[in-house]
């Protein structure tokens, strides 16, 4: 069987098919490269300790010394609760102390 085109068209056509083949085929695929980079980003971090205990509830409120029946009474009421406010206050400050040695304060607004 003879074909309507040239014999040297085959022969190119073949030899183009061999050379895109040829040119996948010499190089290896790059290695995969894990890249890690370091970024400086602030993170929030809370000075307050996590043990912390919540804020009290004290008896001694502005409304229950008013209501006191007399001054004994309101005395008595705001004694009992004095250690405590005592201590609720020395913690308090304690944990302002920490974290003003642990970072700078920001500058107050103006």
């Amino acid at each position: 069987m003879k074909s309507d085109h040239p014999a040297g068209v085959g022969r190119m056509t073949a030899a183009a098919l061999l050379l895109s083949l040829a040119g996948c085929a010499t190089r290896p695929a790059p290695e995969p490269s894990l890249q890690v980079q370091k970024t400086d980003i602030a993170t929030p971090v809370s000075c307050v300790p996590a043990d912390t205990p919540q804020r009290p509830t004290f008896s001694d409120t502005s409304e229950a010394l008013k209501a006191a029946p007399d001054l004994a009474a309101r005395y008595q009421l705001f004694a009992s609760e004095h250690l405590r406010h005592f201590a609720s206050e020395t913690l308090a400050w304690d944990i302002v102390e920490a974290c003003r040695k642990a970072a700078p304060a920001p500058p107050l607004p103006k």
